[in-house]
């Protein structure tokens, strides 16, 4: 372990990681009170210190003019360091996706098979193809959106994932639209409900900017859509009162009711009801006032 200069630090993997601006916030505020307690996870190589794992801690002392930093080797050379971090060498576990982006990098970059990144990794090859496949289906604006941190991870992973090879093109229309607006993980799932399922004139307003007029939209549809549920919840009641007092009604005068059996039985039915009449004529002509 030793201390170097931030300026001799190269970032040329930071595109590997996600950008968080929350997380990156607490930390910040972390390292202002208390340091920075980790070293960063470097390779040695051509006089450089090469940046394999603590881009948020470093971008968070060059915010704070801290000038030196504790920096380990943990590879003897980049591609032996993005295997260690892969095998959780760090103290923080890789979301799926940054596994993805590193593996697709020693896979296209440095040559390595998907067996043999494998076998380094002690993983099965479908666990190596999953993440070869899952960034594959990324394009490069919808990369650059989600590693930069303009647009939440967990839409990419969900909300998006299944229109990402049947509307890839349209995918990359919705991510320009969406980027960097300072919207939630759930408003953006509503917009590309309504940009990729709903209407055409939605998908326009959401096409020319007009993102919270959209979303004002979703929300009155939303609450139309429960105040009918609820006031169909309480007219059934009342339209099945209707029908069964008019169905029996008309049975009764046909004189559906015939044996004996189940004439005493309808008697004692009949009973219960005349004694519940009042009380319903009275509960109904108050809801009527």
């Amino acid at each position: 372990m030793t201390k170097v200069e931030i300026q001799q630090i190269d970032r040329q993997f930071e595109y590997l990681r996600l950008k968080d601006k929350r997380i990156e916030e607490k930390l910040l505020n972390q390292i202002l009170h208390e340091g920075v307690h980790e070293p960063l996870g470097c390779v040695f190589n051509k006089n450089r210190w090469i940046l394999i794992d603590g881009f948020k801690r470093l971008r968070c002392s060059i915010k704070l003019k801290i000038h030196k930093l504790r920096v380990i080797n943990i590879g003897q050379n980049d591609a032996d360091a993005l295997l260690n971090v892969l095998r959780k060498f760090t103290r923080h576990p890789l979301h799926m996706i940054e596994q993805a982006r590193i593996v697709e990098y020693l896979h296209e970059k440095s040559s390595m098979s998907i067996s043999e990144i494998a076998r380094h990794l002690n993983r099965s090859p479908a666990w190596v193809s999953v993440r070869v496949g899952l960034i594959a289906r990324m394009s490069p604006i919808l990369r650059e959106a989600v590693f930069s941190g303009k647009i939440p991870v967990r839409n990419v992973m969900y909300s998006l994932k299944a229109f990402t090879r049947v509307k890839a093109k349209e995918v990359d229309e919705f991510v320009g639209c969406v980027a960097g607006k300072g919207l939630s993980v759930r408003e953006i799932d509503e917009l590309a409900k309504a940009y990729f399922q709903k209407d055409s004139m939605m998908k326009e307003q959401i096409q020319k900017g007009q993102l919270r007029w959209t979303l004002n939209q979703i929300k009155a549809m939303r609450q139309e859509s429960e105040e009918q549920i609820e006031s169909a919840s309480e007219i059934k009641p009342l339209q099945w009162l209707l029908q069964s007092m008019q169905r029996v009604t008309y049975r009764l005068q046909c004189g559906a009711v015939k044996n004996s059996k189940t004439r005493h039985k309808s008697h004692v039915i009949i009973k219960t009801i005349l004694n519940l009449m009042p009380l319903c004529q009275k509960t109904l002509e108050e809801i009527n006032d």
